[in-house]
């Protein structure tokens, strides 16, 4: 074919050339989705080991004259935590905040929470009467493949938090 200005044209190889101009965009998109993807694994990962220890605290005395601890977190607790992880032992941390004593119950909020404190036994303004409670709240450290991704910084602390009502009424 023969262009305006006389000379033969030849498109051979633009279809390459269209490409190696995309293809480091495309590459680098789909790394951002990969390492959100991760992020969003880990996220969850995180929240269900929380869950999983507020299930624990929820039908096992949170006692540690009763069951072994290790900085105030009884032993199945922290069993519990881990097992329901994929994540490495060390990697995640986590902390619980339970009641106890006579003046540490709460009554649920309607949102999924605990108001605190209130006399064990009191009315609560939902109904029903203040019992005791634990939350448990896990924390990891997630490093992206790529740290300098725009608006992230080097490490982003997930965190997940879960809060059990002890069952029977009892303090935690």
């Amino acid at each position: 074919m023969i262009g305006c200005s006389g000379l033969p044209r030849n498109n051979a190889g633009a279809t390459a050339i269209e490409f190696a101009c995309i293809a480091g965009i495309l590459a680098l998109m789909t790394l951002g989705v990969i390492d959100y993807g991760r992020a969003f694994w880990y996220r969850m990962e995180v929240q269900n080991a929380a869950q999983a220890g507020a299930d624990w605290a929820q039908y096992n005395a949170f006692n540690c004259g009763i069951s072994s601890c290790s900085g105030g977190v009884p032993s199945g607790l922290q069993t519990a935590i881990l097992y329901a992880t994929n994540l490495p032992s060390g990697a995640i941390s986590f902390s619980v905040a339970a009641s106890s004593g006579n003046s540490t119950c709460g009554c649920p909020n309607g949102s999924g929470g605990m108001t605190t404190p209130v006399q064990c036994g009191a009315s609560c303004s939902i109904g029903g009467t203040a019992t005791g409670y634990a939350t448990v709240t896990v924390s990891y450290n997630y490093t992206p493949f790529f740290p300098r991704w725009p608006g992230l910084g080097q490490v982003i602390t997930l965190t997940g938090s879960a809060t059990a009502i002890c069952e029977g009424g009892q303090t935690c």
